[in-house]
C-alpha cells in the first residue's frame, strides 16, 4: 500500500508530494526502553527494559524477523530489582548479552550470558562477573569484556577480561581507574576507552591499547568521558561528552591516526555521543543531546564526507544503539517520537516516507494529525510539511481532519 492521507477539511489544497527519508515504526512495537541490538541468526535481537514486544511478553530480550517478535526462552531477570540487557555480541555462534541480571532462563548467570538459538547457559563456570559489563568485542579469536568489575568467574580482572570458548583469564593487571566504556579493534590492535587513568602498568588518559602482549598509551590520550569508537576512512574516531583537548576545540569527536589526534569536524552536531554506525557508506553517530544552531541534529546525525546532517525530523530522546539490519537502519533507545510528534516507541527504522511538502488551508487556521489508531493528535498552523507513513498496514495510515 502506498502512502494515504484522508482529508475532511471544507477546502484544502495539497501542493507536490515527494519521497525521502524518516524514521518510521515497526508494525508492532516494545512497550519500554531498547538499549541494545545485535543481528543473530537471521533475525533482530533488541535488548532492554521492556517486557512487551508486539503482543509477545517477554523478559528483557527479543527477536523481530522482519514481521513479528518472538521471545528468546525466559530472558533475562534480577533478584529484587528490574533487570535490564545493556550489550550483545555474537562470539562462536553463540549470542553473548550483559547487563543487569542474575539469571538467563533458568540458569544463575551474573552480568553476562549466552543463547546458542534455543538455551541459555552462563559463560563459563562459576560465578561470572562481580559487576556490569558494558562493552565486548572479539579479538584474536577470543572474546574481550569491559566494565566496572574486579573479576569475573572468581579470576580476579579489573575492569577487563578475555574468554577463549572455555576459561576466562585476566588481561595483564587490567585497567585501573572507574569503568571502561566502549572497546573496539583497529589495525590490529584492541582499543578501549572509558574513565581511567593505567592500564597495566602504563599511565593512560581516558584510553589505552592492547597488542595481545602488552598495554600502550595513545599520546596525551583523550579527555574524560569518552563512550564509543569507530574505524572510518583508516582512522579510529572516538566520541565523547567532551569538546576541547588540550584547549583546542575538538566537538565531541576525536580522530586517531595511529600517530596524532586530529579533530575531525569544526561543526557542533550531536551532543555526548554514545555510539557509532556505517550505513550506504556515510557514518552515523548517535547520542544523548541534542545540538540547537544553524542545523539542529536531535540525538542522531550522519556524515556525508562534508558536513553533519539531519537524519530525517529527528527523535526525541536518547539513541542508545543503530544497527543495519536487512538493508535498513534501525534506532532505538528512550525516544517515543519524532520532532514532528510521530509516535516510535523506543524503536524504529529509515524508511521511505509519503510527504507533501506544502499545504494550503482556506478556511482552517489548526491542522489535526490523527492516526487510524487514534494515538496522537497534533496541532500545527496550517502551513507545514506533512508526513504520511504507510508500511502497507492501514494503523501507519494518517488521516488529516
Amino acid at each position: 500500500m502506498k502512502g494515504l492521507i484522508l482529508c475532511t477539511l471544507l477546502t484544502c489544497s495539497m501542493n507536490t508530494f515527494s519521497q525521502t527519508m524518516d524514521w518510521v515504526s515497526l508494525p508492532q512495537e516494545v512497550n519500554d526502553f531498547v538499549f541494545t541490538m545485535c543481528e543473530y541468526d537471521g533475525k533482530l535481537i533488541a535488548g532492554g527494559w521492556f517486557t512487551q514486544a508486539g503482543s509477545t511478553p517477554v523478559n528483557r530480550i527479543a527477536a523481530w524477523d522482519g514481521s513479528s517478535w518472538t521471545s528468546l526462552g525466559n530472558g533475562v531477570t534480577m533478584t529484587g530489582i528490574t533487570a535490564h540487557v545493556q550489550e550483545m555480541i555474537v562470539y562462536q555462534n553463540e549470542l553473548y548479552i550483559s547487563g543487569g541480571f542474575d539469571t538467563a532462563g533458568v540458569v544463575p548467570a551474573h552480568f553476562i550470558a549466552k543463547w546458542d538459538g534455543s538455551a541459555w547457559s552462563s559463560v563459563g563456570s562459576g560465578p561470572n562477573a562481580s559487576n556490569l559489563i558494558y562493552a565486548m568485542e572479539v579479538y584474536n579469536n577470543e572474546l574481550y569484556v569491559a566494565g566496572t568489575f574486579d573479576s569475573i568467574n572468581g579470576i580476579p580482572a579489573t575492569h577487563i577480561a578475555k574468554f577463549d570458548g572455555i576459561n576466562w583469564s585476566n588481561v595483564s593487571t587490567g585497567i585501573h581507574g572507574s569503568n571502561v566504556n566502549d572497546l573496539h579493534v583497529y589495525k590490529d590492535e584492541l582499543y578501549a576507552v572509558g574513565v581511567f587513568d593505567s592500564a597495566g602498568y602504563v599511565h593512560s588518559n581516558y584510553i589505552t591499547k592492547w597488542n595481545g602482549i602488552q598495554w600502550d598509551s595513545l599520546d596525551y590520550g583523550v579527555p574524560y568521558g569518552n563512550s564509543a569508537m569507530i574505524e572510518w576512512n583508516n582512522e579510529l574516531l572516538v566520541g565523547s561528552d567532551v569538546d576541547v583537548i588540550m584547549g583546542q576545540p575538538y566537538f565531541y569527536i576525536h580522530s586517531w591516526d595511529s600517530i596524532q589526534w586530529n579533530n575531525f569536524s569544526n561543526q557542533e552536531y550531536v551532543a555526548d555521543v554514545i555510539g557509532f554506525e556505517t550505513y550506504n557508506n556515510q557514518l552515523y553517530l548517535h547520542g544523548r543531546g541534542s545540538v540547537t544552531g544553524p542545523v539542529g541534529y536531535s540525538y542522531v546525525a550522519n556524515w556525508d564526507g562534508n558536513n553533519w546532517n539531519n537524519v530525517g525530523t529527528g527523535l526525541n530522546k536518547n539513541v542508545e544503539d543503530l544497527i543495519v539490519y536487512n538493508g535498513e537502519l534501525y534506532a532505538c533507545g528512550w525516544f517515543d517520537q519524532t520532532n514532528y510528534g510521530s509516535y516510535h516507541n523506543y524503536i524504529a527504522k529509515l524508511g521511505d516516507v509519503t510527504g507533501i511538502e506544502e499545504t494550503t488551508l482556506d478556511k482552517k487556521t489548526i491542522i489535526k494529525i490523527i492516526d487510524l489508531m487514534g494515538r496522537e493528535t497534533i496541532e500545527k498552523p496550517n502551513t507545514i510539511l506533512i508526513y504520511v507513513y504507510s508500511d502497507g498496514s492501514t494503523e501507519k495510515v494518517y488521516k488529516v481532519e
